[in-house]
């Protein structure tokens, strides 16, 4: 007998009375909710057949990490291996399917005519048993932790038919899965904060409707499974100040970390994120000194265990100690100098002062080139954007936006004097990746100072914050700005989510 049919009869239910009970938990997700997620689906489907394949961020070496897992148990080298960047199989398919010359290269089409798909097939049917499985490295992103790329070895396992396509196809619909999980708890964190339908409505439909991040949820790439580490960590993060911190929420904190620090080197900032909510918890319920240390050994506990697993694959996988691009210890070619990191955060976001030197590394790329240019476009590999005149006015929407949240908050001042832990916690856990992402890409230049190595899909794990801060706006408007506000908002996301696909549509099929 199944262990799913003893537990239902343990409880007293048949199983057709296990699935009504079932249907009507399903009946009670609100609507709002459905539909975005209905929406959000969709989206992320369009986005995962539009875009051929590989056109994703570094979606080559992502999914050549997940098919050497899953074919061999083992993550592949970054710097070692036999020199197969990519599985044998891969390598054809990209041949026979015009993949690798697509990328970045406006005037390339994908073959997809009926003489290259018959060729393809012949060419796959005789590929032998290890073309699949041969991909040990080099590859760019071997030195990554293995979570995300364990975790797509399931849909790769479940695809029908054994298809190479099928595969990868199959496996940037469990990205998708990831994204809409994201949308999910950006709803949670919503109605952690706001009372109104419509403003939790508003607040997950800015999540949902993000461009960029649709695009990263049909792509293979790991950033999306830190999107949702970073989404829950928020919404548990949320349930203790507000709640209290409970064995429960302690242990979701952390597990959200670990997972966090177990997908990326860019997780890593949510370690002083977790820091940072345990000592605000702390100063909001100020419980027994016995039962904090018991929290705090828990959250930090799992957490540790997380980076304790990274520091282990890390020193196991060529170039040992690397993580996140360069070797543990060591800061690039130059020197790392305090006073330079500082003046290149200042020119990143400010104009240069006189007694200032030019900005290390690249000129001219700052808070626009990330926060707006690359944060809601750039799709593909980055060659698909939006007009000059769109990314003009969501930079000017985005410094609106700051403006209109330092005036909420100082004529709200008793409000955000109440609501403190909440709003410390939101913005120091922001910054704690910015921080990281700036000190990286400082440590970045001083080897290479071409590469900043900063674009604004690495903030994507913050939508959350920046859908907190447009909702709050709206919620302080009059009542009738506020319903036209929320309603212009919505229509702005839905018009980029089908600009950005239409515009991608015309690059590679037109």
């Amino acid at each position: 007998m199944a262990p799913g049919a003893i537990r239902t009869r343990a409880r007293g239910l048949s199983p057709q009375a296990a699935i009504t009970r079932a249907v009507a938990r399903a009946r009670t997700v609100p609507r709002p909710l459905a539909a975005l997620l209905a929406v959000a689906a969709i989206q992320v489907a369009a986005w995962a057949f539009v875009m051929p394949p590989f056109q994703g961020p570094d979606e080559l070496s992502h999914f050549a990490y997940v098919q050497h897992l899953a074919e061999t148990g083992n993550a592949p080298e970054q710097t070692g291996g036999s020199g197969a960047n990519f599985s044998s199989e891969q390598a054809e398919a990209i041949r026979w399917q015009n993949l690798h010359a697509l990328i970045g290269v406006l005037g390339m089409r994908p073959g997809w005519t009926e003489a290259e798909e018959r060729r393809w097939r012949e060419v796959e049917a005789s590929l032998p048993d290890e073309a699949s499985a041969n991909g040990d490295g080099p590859n760019s992103v071997g030195q990554n932790p293995p979570l995300y790329y364990a975790l797509e070895a399931i849909p790769y396992h479940l695809a029908p038919g054994g298809s190479f396509f099928n595969r990868f196809y199959l496996t940037r619909l469990g990205s998708a899965a990831i994204y809409l999980a994201a949308v999910a708890f950006m709803w949670l964190i919503a109605s952690e904060l706001f009372a109104p339908l419509w403003a939790r409505t508003l607040a997950t439909a800015t999540v949902a409707l993000q461009p960029k991040l649709a695009m990263l949820g049909a792509s293979i790439n790991a950033d999306i499974l830190l999107v949702l580490s970073w989404t829950a960590f928020i919404y548990v993060g949320l349930r203790i100040l507000r709640h209290g911190p409970t064995g429960k929420r302690m242990l979701g904190a952390g597990t959200a970390a670990a997972a966090s620090v177990l997908t990326h080197g860019r997780g890593l900032a949510i370690i002083g994120a977790l820091l940072v909510l345990l000592g605000i918890a702390y100063l909001r319920w100020r419980p027994a000194p016995r039962l904090a240390l018991r929290g705090a050994a828990l959250s930090l506990g799992i957490a540790g265990l997380g980076l304790a697993i990274v520091f282990v694959f890390t020193s196991g996988v060529s170039g040992g100690g690397a993580i996140y691009g360069g070797e543990i210890g060591r800061i690039g070619e130059k020197a790392f100098n305090v006073r330079e990191l500082l003046s290149y955060v200042w020119q990143f976001y400010l104009p240069k002062l006189q007694f200032m030197q030019p900005t290390i590394g690249v000129q001219d790329y700052g808070f626009r080139e990330v926060y707006v240019q690359s944060f809601y476009g750039e799709f593909a590999s980055l060659e698909v954007e939006f007009p000059r005149f769109v990314t003009d006015l969501l930079g000017v929407a985005t410094v609106l936006l700051l403006f209109a949240l330092y005036t909420v908050a100082v004529t709200r001042l008793e409000a955000v004097k109440r609501n403190w832990p909440i709003i410390a916690f939101l913005l120091l856990t922001g910054l704690s990746l910015i921080a990281l992402l700036h000190v990286t890409a400082y440590n970045s230049m001083l080897t290479n100072p071409a590469d900043p190595l900063f674009t604004g899909r690495y903030l994507l794990p913050l939508l959350p914050i920046l859908a907190i801060g447009v909702t709050a706006v709206v919620v302080a408007l009059p009542r009738r700005l506020g319903a036209l506000a929320t309603g212009g908002l919505v229509a702005a996301g839905i018009a980029l989510s089908l600009s950005g696909l239409g515009i991608a549509f015309v690059r590679f099929y037109a």
